[in-house]
């Protein structure tokens, strides 16, 4: 199974208390080689936003996967380049990827990216795309990390703002009420197959019970097969491991949160997983409820 058909059968499946302790984002992953070097990002990036400006309207809509990925390759090595000059991934005066990229971004269904967009062009560019975020949730950009959050406060995830986060919503699954939030990481070269990829963390928050909502959550994502271990966190969190076939690697830590059941699901191919996994544990610390 290739990495976009499992993460389209996870979308056809989707159509907080205490905090946990708040910590920055590692800065391991921006300090390996470049997939691209500057010189080639730079003039990709401006030509990804010529190109878009010309053919936005006929691009279908099953293919803005794909090119909204490839802005967040250029996005990442940009993010990258400034870390390796700077030593900072906050957006500056010098940061070499122009706020369209972001607005373009946005317009293919990546959410917060306008508040990126607006941030790196000091004015509102990008008025957003009506209805990338359901009522019931909040984005905020506090740079260099957007805030992801529930209106009704249960819970608050922080990602970076070179993450792609594009879902977020609110659906009814086994008759429970569930929040959905999924975003996907830098990319690294796969090991397994040509080319790059990112990784994707889902973080799922329901009203149900804690080993119904984890069972059912592990067929869906075939990890039903896999032994559980107790997690060194979240407390009494329980993960469980596998390889789920096609070069893709699974993990799901689940844990009671209050009265809601909670769990944060990563997968990716071979290499982007592993490269990335630190960024799945920076994303659970960084989770408050």
């Amino acid at each position: 199974m290739s990495l976009i058909r499992f993460l389209a059968v996870i979308a056809f499946a989707l159509l907080p208390g205490a905090a946990l302790a708040q910590s920055p984002y590692s800065s391991e992953p921006l300090q390996t080689e470049p997939l691209l070097e500057p010189e080639q990002w730079l003039r990709e990036s401006a030509e990804a936003v010529s190109w878009l400006e010309e053919n936005y309207q006929r691009i279908p809509v099953e293919q803005w996967v794909e090119v909204r990925e490839r802005l967040y390759l250029l996005i990442g090595l940009a993010v990258q380049d400034q870390y390796r000059n700077t030593g900072e991934t906050v957006v500056a005066d010098n940061y070499q990827i122009g706020p369209q990229v972001f607005d373009w971004a946005n317009r293919l269904g990546v959410i917060g990216a306008d508040l990126v967009a607006n941030a790196l062009a000091d004015s509102t560019l990008s008025p957003g795309m009506e209805g990338l975020v359901p009522e019931q949730f909040t984005v905020a950009y506090d740079q260099p990390h957007l805030l992801l959050s529930a209106q009704d406060e249960t819970w608050s995830a922080r990602v970076p703002y070179y993450f792609m986060t594009w879902q977020l919503g609110r659906v009814s699954i086994d008759g429970s009420q569930t929040d959905v939030l999924v975003t996907s990481t830098l990319h690294d070269l796969n090991s397994s197959q040509e080319g790059a990829s990112q990784s994707t963390i889902m973080l799922l928050v329901s009203d149900q019970e804690l080993n119904a909502f984890t069972s059912g959550w592990l067929d869906r994502m075939g990890l039903s097969g896999s032994d559980p271990t107790l997690a060194s966190f979240p407390e009494n969190a329980t993960t469980y491991r596998a390889s789920v076939g096609g070069g893709i690697q699974a993990e799901g830590l689940f844990w009671r949160e209050g009265d809601k059941s909670v769990a944060v699901i990563y997968s990716g191919l071979d290499g982007p997983f592993e490269f990335n996994r630190v960024h799945f544990e920076d994303f659970v610390r960084n989770l408050s409820f």
